[in-house]
């Protein structure tokens, strides 16, 4: 009897360990099977399609780069809306922009500087709101920025601009100026920076969106690119032309209400085809600037938002992170909404994704950064000046995780 019981046990652990074997090279061989990075997982999903031939790449040997980084054949970025990064991740009506998340670099904490939208502008491009607080297009920055900067080293820029009329247009602070507009002034920085919107030469290089594809393909494009897309493509709205939602976007009711619910008001709908025409705009243009000749090199594509949205508490509207403004004792008013700041205010959590051609991985950091930790690893990229709050070495660290 305890032969048979011993045989049977022998047959049970060789069953067992043969099956366990089995599986273990099943799973092997699938982890073999799978994509060794982002770009060739939206390859084979037929997103991306690399050209067959390059640009001649740059000779950056005039540049001294700093902490560890080398110079960008170009960076792209996206700026987008209001939104944060509850209402964006796994957001069924944000497909393409979950996808990236998962692919690709991602900075988990990562926030604006302030509030609203103009001063997350102003930040990123010449490293402090200079105590701005609003989107007042009578704004005047005279302080030196990012382009200025660039053009001091011989490298170019350009703003493209999403429904601008013309190249350096300013007339007014939306365009058409009327309840059907599309373009933001607001929305593109450089055009306040009177040493650029007052010189027409500089003024030229905010062209409207329709020459990056030129540009791409016709090996013309700058080391650094800002697009700004208009509001019916940036998840801010507002416009007689975009999907109509009675309550503002950033309404924290109207949002708990739709976000990924099968919820079929009008509101409800329209919100969600408002989140889906700034996926769609992002699943048009990535793949544009990837699969152009100019995807050369050390070139990386960064996608992130201006500042968080209404749908958290204030507390968590107001989050930041390194060197963020300390405000006292103010009332702030905008979009239907009243609150007293006395602290700091923040600009809240919101997505940074990086799609780099040397790095094409899925990085995820949990370092606190924001809009001038992105502005300090371009400046270092390029050996440019630390411009404002990006010379604080104790406090703005470059973002090695997905450029050193």
């Amino acid at each position: 009897m305890l032969r048979i019981f011993l045989l049977v046990l022998a047959l049970v652990f060789l069953i067992r360990n043969t099956w366990g074997t089995q599986r273990n090279i099943a799973l092997s061989s699938s982890h073999v099977a799978l994509p060794s990075n982002g770009m060739e997982a939206l390859v084979e999903m037929g997103i991306f399609s690399p050209s067959s031939f390059e640009c001649p790449r740059r000779n950056f040997s005039h540049i001294q780069s700093k902490e560890g980084l080398e110079p960008f054949d170009h960076i792209f970025i996206f700026m987008m809306e209001n939104s944060g990064n509850e209402v964006i991740i796994g957001n069924k009506n944000m497909s393409f922009i979950n996808l990236l998340i998962e692919y690709f670099g991602f900075a988990a904490e990562y926030y604006g500087i302030t509030h609203t939208s103009l001063p997350n502008y102003i930040a990123l491009t010449s490293g402090n709101n200079w105590w701005s607080y609003n989107d007042s297009t009578e704004q005047v920055f005279d302080h030196t920025c990012i382009a200025d900067k660039l053009e001091e080293k011989g490298l170019g820029w350009k703003n493209y601009a999403q429904s601008i009329p013309y190249a350096g247009y300013k007339g007014s602070s939306t365009y058409p100026p009327n309840s059907s507009f599309l373009w933001f002034q607001d929305h593109v920085p450089f055009l306040f920076y009177p040493q650029i919107f007052s010189n027409p030469v500089r003024a030229a290089n905010i062209q409207p969106l329709e020459e990056l594809e030129k540009d791409l393909y016709s090996c013309s494009v700058p080391e650094y690119v800002f697009i700004s897309p208009d509001a019916c493509h940036d998840m801010h709205g507002g416009s007689d032309l975009c999907p109509s939602v009675s309550l503002y976007p950033n309404n924290p009711e109207k949002l708990a209400y739709c976000f990924n619910t099968q919820n079929t008001s009008e509101d409800c709908v329209n919100i969600n085809n408002l989140w889906k025409a700034a996926d769609d705009f992002l699943r048009e243009w990535i793949p544009k600037i990837v699969n152009s000749p100019s995807w050369t090199g050390n070139s990386v594509i960064v996608v992130t938002w201006d500042e968080s949205n209404f749908n958290e508490q204030l507390d968590v509207f107001i989050q930041g992170g390194p060197d963020t403004p300390y405000v006292s004792s103010t009332f702030f008013t905008f979009d239907g909404h009243s609150f007293l700041i006395d602290g700091f205010y923040g600009g809240g959590q919101v997505p940074l994704i990086v799609i780099s051609k040397k790095k094409p991985y899925h990085i995820v950091t949990r370092t606190k950064y924001n809009h001038y930790s992105l502005l300090k690893s371009i400046e270092a990229a390029y050996g440019l000046d630390y411009l404002g709050y990006t010379s604080d070495d104790r406090q703005i660290k470059v973002m090695h995780e997905f450029f050193g």
